[in-house]
């Protein structure tokens, strides 16, 4: 799966007023359960006859060190 993420946008998140503010946390809970809502929609259309495995997908995919690869696709790295 190709990961993009639209410059621009990102820019936008880093420089965010709230970035590093007191609503931080909220806005790291509403990121992290859009992403999981993201992979769950697309593994479960990738997936679809075998829920199962996408179920173990996106154990994989939810893990540190795939969160970690990712950060590094999007160069989020770079920002922080």
């Amino acid at each position: 799966m190709k990961i993009e993420l639209n410059l621009q946008t990102r820019d936008r998140v880093f420089r965010h007023s709230s970035a590093g503010g007191k609503f931080q946390r909220i806005y790291a809970f509403i990121g992290d359960s859009l992403i999981d809502l993201y992979l769950r929609q697309k593994l479960f259309q990738i997936y679809f006859d075998d829920l199962k495995y996408a179920s173990i997908e996106r154990g994989i995919l939810a893990s540190k060190r795939s969160l970690s690869y990712i950060s590094k696709e999007l160069s989020l790295h770079e920002e922080l």
